[in-house]
């Protein structure tokens, strides 16, 4: 009780700056499409719906169940998200802050933790709330359970569990377990177990792996739905292998790695140093580094594997392993006895660690808060982006249970308004750039214009688009798009630049 007693102040403080870091996030409508599709198949669950039937996507069906328990927990609003996601980064903060601490110390512990809240809320999608974000819990607790005591049978197990759900949360996960696997398996996080234990714990922890996953495959089959989960893996493994070479793998994944490199180099830098001191110190302990080579590695290759282009939020399940290296390696540098008597260097070294972390925040964070101060300077309502205009324009209509369509941008309107989306196919890519999915889940004769015209045929009583975002392969879907616009529909003034707004006239 004295123990944890003495932790609550840290524990408050890291709160504190989460909370400062993430606040702009509770007045923006959008950050990533990925984020509003997996609301509103959250939502669809909590109307009684099972995941990929009445709304789909390619996520895996857990994913949507943690959504779902945030509008069930906080209410039907993006508050509710981004606040669930506000606490998977607390939880997973506060796992890494026990981590670090048992590790090496106190300070090892704060380190990671206020580097995870700043750099898992920094770049493109950082302020939403990702699967990425909600895997930071279950990657922070698989760490701490097997990291920081004897690793004894209980424990394996219900780390075993902790990855099982983390596969039914994002496919790519499964990386990651082949890794703890080889760490368990090859004596890395137990050297002085023999190798019967080891083969019995390495079982114990498949055992638990498979639990969660074998109870969902059986959830589907009650629910005479097990064709769909197939079917919907398997355009999961279409999406991994889309890429046909070695050679566009490499070069996608240099050139995206380079990219988010470059969004934040504080991480990058410190834990590559930090790398560097392990390599070199005799008096790292070989299980935690090797540990975190390893993880690491798999989490990389994940990436490598998919051979597709990924944004800063691919990289979120990374900063565990990035930020204990970091933390660590922060906390050794300050308690060396030649720095504590250099003055000049601490300074130097705060200042460059400070530079760092506002250099990642400024790009969204900052500028976030440059918005809403500009918003209450001039006295407009704070939730006034795009997406939030067209739902506050809708809702005067009263669009409730009527079908609406969101051609390309701003899917969430459909939960904003409680409307109803003409396609299952709730991601706007889904239909209109990734027609294979279309031919995996609905036959091989299913096209993008045929689903299309699926759509049309419900008579969405308003269709809007951006007129910005029309891919030249998309000629023939316009094409008919823009004939049932001009024979059925009446072009509306628009909220801004970008959306067209058309509304079906009394045929």
């Amino acid at each position: 009780m004295q123990k944890i007693r003495a932790d609550i102040p840290g524990y408050a403080g890291i709160l504190l700056f989460l909370v400062v870091i993430r606040l702009p996030s509770f007045f923006f409508s959008v950050f990533d499409w990925d984020e509003s599709t997996l609301i509103i198949v959250g939502q669809s669950i909590l109307n009684g719906s099972l995941p990929y039937v009445d709304a789909w996507d390619i996520k895996p069906p857990l994913a949507y169940y943690v959504y779902a328990l945030f509008i069930l927990l906080f209410g039907t609003s993006l508050l509710s998200i981004r606040l669930g996601g506000l606490l998977c980064i607390y939880v997973a903060s506060m796992l890494l802050y026990q981590t670090g601490k048992a590790l090496e110390n106190k300070a090892a512990g704060m380190s990671t933790a206020l580097l995870l809240t700043v750099f898992a809320s920094s770049g493109p999608s950082g302020l939403s709330t990702m699967t990425e974000h909600i895997l930071l819990v279950p990657i922070s607790l698989v760490i701490y359970l097997l990291l920081t005591a004897n690793v004894n049978r209980k424990r394996v197990f219900i780390a075993g569990m902790t990855l099982g759900m983390s596969i039914l949360i994002k496919t790519s996960m499964i990386f990651e377990v082949l890794a703890f696997l080889f760490l368990l398996s090859a004596g890395f996080l137990q050297p002085s177990s023999d190798i019967s234990e080891r083969t019995k714990k390495s079982a114990i922890l498949l055992m638990g792996i498979s639990l969660p996953i074998v109870m969902m495959v059986c959830y589907y089959f009650a629910k005479n739905n097990l064709d769909t989960f197939f079917k919907t893996n398997i355009a999961v493994l279409h999406y991994i292998g889309a890429a046909p070479s070695f050679r566009e793998k490499f070069v996608m994944f240099s050139s995206n790695i380079w990219e988010n490199l470059s969004l934040n180099p504080l991480l990058w830098i410190t834990s590559f140093l930090g790398t560097l001191s392990f390599t070199f110190r005799k008096e790292t302990r070989p299980s935690f580094f090797s540990a975190m080579l390893v993880i690491f590695c798999a989490q990389m290759l994940s990436l490598f594997v998919s051979g597709q282009p990924f944004g800063y939020h691919y990289l979120i399940t990374s900063m565990p392993v990035l930020c204990l290296v970091s933390g660590v390696a922060l906390s050794r540098w300050f308690s060396d006895e030649k720095l504590r008597g250099r003055m000049s260097a601490q300074i130097v070294t705060v200042t460059a660690l400070v530079a760092g972390a506002l250099y990642s925040l400024q790009g969204d964070v900052v500028k976030r808060y440059g918005e809403i101060i500009s918003r209450l300077v001039q006295r407009q309502p704070l939730l006034d982006d795009s997406c939030y205009r067209i739902a506050h324009y809708l809702e005067k209509d009263n669009v409730r249970g009527d079908y609406i369509y969101m051609v390309n941008s701003c899917q969430i309107v459909y939960w904003l308004t409680g409307s109803k989306c003409p396609t299952k196919y709730v991601h706007p890519s889904n239909v209109m750039l990734r027609e294979y999915m279309l031919k995996i889940v609905d036959g091989p004769d299913a096209t993008k214009e045929m689903e299309l015209r699926t759509i049309l045929s419900k008579h969405p009583r308003f269709i809007i688009f951006r007129t910005d975002l029309w891919p030249r392969e998309l000629d023939a879907f316009k094409t008919i798009l823009d004939r049932e616009l001009a024979a059925h529909y009446e072009e509306l003034p628009s909220v801004d630049k970008y959306h067209k707004t058309y509304e079906r006239k009394n045929d």
